[in-house]
């Protein structure tokens, strides 16, 4: 049996039911693991699928599995004495009850179909299939609802016409998407009169305002200032009289009702402070119309006023009567949306995930006799990640572990959970259930029994909270000792009770054994701005760049005495690259991480949690699709001919621009004759062409192999353009796939396996949606086309293989559960993003601003303030267990980076404000000095920056003065003058240019209602030169890549990292790959033209730009040396 701790070995206790809260790092699978083990072996008669462990991902549940699987093979070696027991688990592992909740509840509705009153054959909905039918329902519903006759149809026309169309459709899939939270409003309200939501929400804003009022009456000061004010002599025909005797009446409705105590309170203050809610540093209306004293007491009634700022929510009755007449419209329209969608869902056949809960709680609720045969099968229910449950997914386990009058059962629950880890809000998980259920189990009276385990006769020493069920594993066996003394001093001083969605911090402990010599580095870097004046820090690059400088630092060291390590079983192990992960709050800036990690060769793999239907390889499966079912569709089918599977060259698509048809399709067919001489070129070309190739002398000229490539393509389009429209568009794109050999060409490039690995999911994709939705391709590219224009989300495949030896890099979400060597955190200056639509709250349901209202906060409905306050106090309270997620999953060095504006100032709140603020550092980074206090377990480093890294100045817009000739004819010298770095005028580039030329419809819908435009390839670094990608030409091609910036000595290098980069074909032995990469380079730079280019200076991709009348047209030279 796995060793244990004593606080781990408490966890096994089965006398009571337990809650287990789990720091980071602790060791919380390992306790699950073996606490069902020890349910198993010591109780006889206990089978496998009489205990139900709940988890919270797919990943989980097999890893679980995995585990037990491994503890079994390792306690049968060492217990014979359990031998025989281990066997008989063993047997039966096949019936484990270890799922998601959603695998488990769709096994419940499948065992019970009757009694749930749900078709046993349901299929559940995918991403796509749901975002279809929400599409449908809101297409139908805006085109046949008629509310006329209704008692509702004034309030519902209202509603409809305060919004527009695509706001309506945003609002109705936040709705359904949190339907299980606000339905019991929705039923409330849905009938309710504008004078009873008026009244809810005045009600709401009495409860809010209460205990401030009462703060603000005990202020006598306030009060007797306030009198001495309105006593004062002024000038009344002023604003000064103006404000004077609106207070004078104010101080007259503080003697009425609540009520009206509130609003005039609320008046007072905002009369005594400026619009943003600080205090006045002048007085209104001027000091001449106050008296000198009069602007004394004002300031001073200013100045205390601003501490109630934000305290006061405004209420004005007109605003509120409109509000309320449109939140009755959107409440019928939102109930009567999810009655269609259910309708057609129950037609179907169909749940999705949220149903499968929904009908589950249904079924035990409604039928008692189901809810006691699950009781008797499940005997011990263990759950994992408790604090990531919502309300329907805890009152499922609640009907499983209590009896029938409420009370839990006595020993049956045990779950784990860490509130610090909590960061899944966005689907609607609660961290206070957790403490709720705790709370529960706390009551269970079992204070007096003592903790003991099975075949031991002395109990575990414990203090009465554990005996009440609550056991704290705070000892974190996965971080240095520098690491966990970092943690606990920034996050105590993080994890404040400011707000009710915040939870208290539980101080982490030292539990790895260190050896001698080792050394834990935690590293803040703080970027701070320096530059000119109108002159922009890009500090997204600066980061980028400070983060590939460290990490080839780590993975070069050379020096064993100065050399920072990673500790193993095994002792100091040297970094490598699959060491390093590098995590994100969000993909916004991933783009610069990664091109900053081609530019340094640092090989890397990316785990998106968004962005499939965005990358490259999924966007050229969705044009070939598209120009089969749209051959006249010019844009779908450029994209084709520009694409890596067919790859015709930029003058073989210019020749194509010039030929006289109607779109590209008939262009490359009448080409082909021209190509086999059964078209002449006056016949093909328009004639300003054929004028220009006999004047300039120029003959049509293919590239080896295009005159094959075309005649191949238009074969295959000829068979495949009718099976587009017939077949099973699923058996079409096989057929492609293996005609242009996508796999094989997808294998040979950068991310390779990534690409591959999407490619398997979109033909997984496709072949559901034909297989359940529809089998029409015109009905896939409606979707794919929804599905490409961001509308919404869905995760790469994931691929991450943690034994490859590359960076990580990931999202803070996907580094839930996971570790890493080196962490490094950047971007930690990035605000919070907050909700902007609807909001929705578990206890107070849902609110909208109005669309047509003014635009301060004094004519917003209080409803909509009120929630957008504590929807920011809830996303505050989640980045802070965002940030604790992330800097925990580091073994033994975290490396953080942030950046800081010229006069100091720090977004607030952000992670970098609450870092710096945890450890009083923010006070430090005003004025010029680089005086900062030296920090025990925490080395920081101030860089002061201007603009971007030299580096990547390569890498940015040029604009370049034209090579003149020597006597420039006079016409001529107006082309020739330098622009400007950042031209005030429109840029053409002339693949624009062509397009316009070809159709202006086209370009005006590419390039002004922004449908799209000629995708370039996904890899900036493309391999112009090597036919098919094949793999040694992209060797070839990189080690050649700025070569002459290179010494020779440092060949040797380069190809090791290029092997590291690119993936090898099995059964190839990258030491012979390596020795021919070296004997090429070799012999390489004997000859005379890598002389001469060694010699030159050179640019790729490089632009130029030339003004013309006003416009500047750019082109870009390929190589220009």
């Amino acid at each position: 049996m796995t060793r244990l701790t004593e606080n781990q070995r408490k966890a096994l206790d089965i006398h009571r039911n337990l809650a287990i809260t789990a720091g980071a790092g602790s060791g919380k699978t390992t306790v699950l693991v073996q606490r069902y083990l020890n349910l198993l072996i010591h109780q006889q008669t206990l089978q496998v699928k009489n205990v139900l462990a709940i988890t919270f991902t797919e990943k989980a549940a097999a890893e679980m599995k995995d585990r037990i699987f491994r503890e079994i093979n390792k306690q049968f070696a060492a217990n014979r004495a359990h031998q025989g027991r281990l066997f008989e688990i063993l047997k039966q592992l096949q019936e484990a009850q270890i799922f998601t909740i959603h695998s488990f509840c769709s096994q419940v509705l499948r065992q019970f179909p009757i009694e749930a009153e749900q078709n046993p054959e349901f299929t559940i909905l995918t991403d796509i299939e749901i975002e279809e039918l929400l599409n449908r329902i809101f297409r139908n519903f805006m085109l046949t609802f008629q509310p006329s006759g209704r008692p509702d149809e004034a309030y519902i026309m209202k509603a409809l016409r305060e919004y527009p169309i695509h706001k309506l459709k945003r609002f109705f899939f936040s709705v359904y998407q949190n339907r299980s939270v606000i339905f019991q409003f929705l039923e409330t309200f849905q009938n309710a009169s504008p004078q009873t939501i008026r009244e809810f929400w005045e009600n709401e804003l009495l409860q809010f305002h209460h205990s401030t009022l009462q703060e603000l009456k005990v202020e006598s000061q306030f009060w007797a200032n306030l009198q001495l004010l309105t006593d004062l002599p002024v000038e009344q025909n002023s604003r000064a009289g103006e404000i004077q005797r609106e207070l004078r009446d104010l101080q007259k409705r503080m003697s009425g009702v609540d009520r009206e105590q509130i609003h005039a309170a609320a008046r007072i203050v905002a009369l005594l402070t400026k619009n943003d809610g600080s205090a006045y540093s002048s007085v209104p209306g001027g000091k001449k119309n106050w008296s000198e004293e009069g602007v004394k007491i004002f300031k001073r009634l200013s100045g205390e006023a601003a501490r109630y700022t934000g305290l006061f929510l405004p209420w004005n009755p007109e605003t509120e009567d409109h509000f309320s007449e449109v939140y009755a419209g959107l409440s019928a329209v939102f109930t009567e949306m999810l009655v269609r969608t259910e309708n057609l869902k129950k037609k179907l056949n169909t749940l999705d995930f949220e149903d499968l809960q929904i009908r589950t709680l249904m079924l035990l609720n409604r039928h008692p006799e189901v809810r006691d045969f699950l009781r008797k099968q499940y005997q011990f229910i263990l759950v994992d990640e408790f604090q990531d449950t919502d309300r329907l997914q805890n009152d499922i386990i609640f009907m499983l572990v209590h009896d029938q009058l409420g009370n839990l059962d006595r020993n049956r629950l045990f779950i784990v959970g860490d509130p610090k880890q909590s960061i899944f809000g966005f689907r609607n998980t609660d961290v206070g259930l957790f403490h709720t259920m705790m709370n529960k189990i706390q009551q269970q009276q079992s204070r007096d029994i003592p903790l003991l385990l099975i075949d031991e006769t002395e109990p575990l020493p414990s203090t009465e909270k554990e005996r009440k069920g609550i056991i704290e594993l705070s000892y974190n066996y996965r971080s240095s000792s520098p690491l966990i003394q970092f943690f606990n001093r920034t996050f105590e001083k993080i994890f404040t009770q400011d707000s009710p969605f915040d939870v208290p911090f539980q101080k982490l402990k030292k539990g790895r054994q260190e050896i001698q010599d080792y050394r834990s580095l935690n590293h803040l870097s703080i970027l701070i701005d320096q530059s000119a004046e109108g002159e922009d820090v890009d500090f997204f690059h600066w980061q980028a760049k400070i983060i590939a400088d460290r990490i080839q630092q780590l993975t070069r060291q050379t020096d064993p005495a100065t050399g920072i390590y990673k500790m193993s079983d095994e002792g100091l192990e040297e970094i490598s690259y699959g060491d390093i992960a590098v995590l994100i709050r969000s993909r916004t800036h991933l783009t610069r991480i990664e091109q900053t990690f081609r530019d340094y060769d640092i090989p890397y793999q990316t785990h998106k949690g968004a962005g499939f239907f965005q990358k490259q390889e999924i966007r050229d499966i969705y044009y070939i699709l598209k120009s089969l079912l749209y051959p006249e569709d010019n844009f779908a089918f450029v994209s084709v001919l520009r694409s890596d599977y067919v790859g015709l060259s930029d003058s073989t698509l210019f020749y194509l621009s010039q030929i006289q048809a109607h779109n590209y399709w008939e262009k490359i067919q009448k080409f082909k004759q021209y190509l086999d001489g059964d078209l002449k070129e006056t016949e093909l070309f328009r004639d300003r062409f054929m004028e220009f190739l006999k004047k300039a002398g120029y003959q049509v000229e293919l590239q080896e192999g295009e005159k094959e490539l075309i005649s191949t393509l238009i074969h295959l389009y000829h068979r495949w353009i009718p099976l587009a429209r017939n077949e099973k568009f699923s058996l079409l794109l096989d057929e492609i796939m293996e005609k242009l050999q996508i796999r094989p060409l997808l294998q040979t490039q950068r991310d390779g396996d990534q690409k591959i690995a999407n490619l398997n999911k979109l033909v997984h994709t496709v072949y559901e949606f034909e297989q359940k939705t529809s089998s029409l391709l015109v009905d896939l590219m409606d979707v794919l086309k929804k599905q490409m224009s961001g509308e919404t989300s869905e995760g790469e495949a994931v691929i991450m293989a943690e034994d490859e030896n590359k960076v990580k890099i990931l999202t803070y979400h996907s580094a839930k559960g996971m570790e890493f060597p080196v962490v490094f955190l950047p971007f930690l200056e990035k605000p919070f993003q907050y909700n902007a639509d609807l909001l929705i709250d578990q206890q107070y349901g849902f609110a909208t601003d109005l669309d047509l209202s003014n635009s301060e906060d004094s004519h917003k409905p209080f409803a909509w303030l009120f929630l957008q306050g504590r929807d920011r106090q809830k996303i505050q309270a989640e980045e802070k267990r965002l940030l604790y997620v992330a800097m925990t999953r580091a073994r033994d060095h975290l490396f953080l980076t942030g950046a800081v504006k010229k006069n100091g100032k720090i977004p607030e709140p952000s992670s970098l404000f609450w870092i710096l603020k945890a450890h009083h550092l923010n006070e430090h980074l005003t004025g010029e000095s680089d005086q900062i206090p030296d920090m025990p377990d925490l080395e920081i480093e101030l860089l002061r920056v201007t603009g971007m890294p030299e580096e990547e100045k390569r890498h940015a817009r040029q604009v370049v003065q034209i090579v003149q000739p020597e006597e420039p004819a006079p016409d001529r010298l107006k082309y020739q003058e330098p622009l400007r770095v950042q031209p005030d005028c429109q840029i053409y580039t002339v693949t624009q240019l062509m397009i316009f030329r070809e159709s202006r419809e086209r370009y005006l819908r590419h390039y002004y209602l922004n449908e799209g435009e000629i995708s370039q390839l996904d890899t900036p670094e493309s391999f112009v030169d090597e036919p098919g990608g094949a793999l040694w030409g992209s060797l070839i091609h990189k080690l050649l890549q700025n070569f002459h910036l290179r010494k020779p000595k440092e060949d040797l290098e380069k190809i090791k990292q290029l092997l590291n980069i690119f993936p090898l074909p099995e059964n190839t032995r990258k030491s012979e790959i390596q020795e021919r990469l070296q004997l090429f380079i070799e012999n390489f730079r004997q000859l005379p033209l890598a002389k001469t280019l060694s010699q030159n200076k050179l640019h790729s991709e490089f632009p130029v730009d030339i003004k013309l009348d006003g416009y500047i047209l750019r082109g870009i030279f390929d190589l220009l040396h």
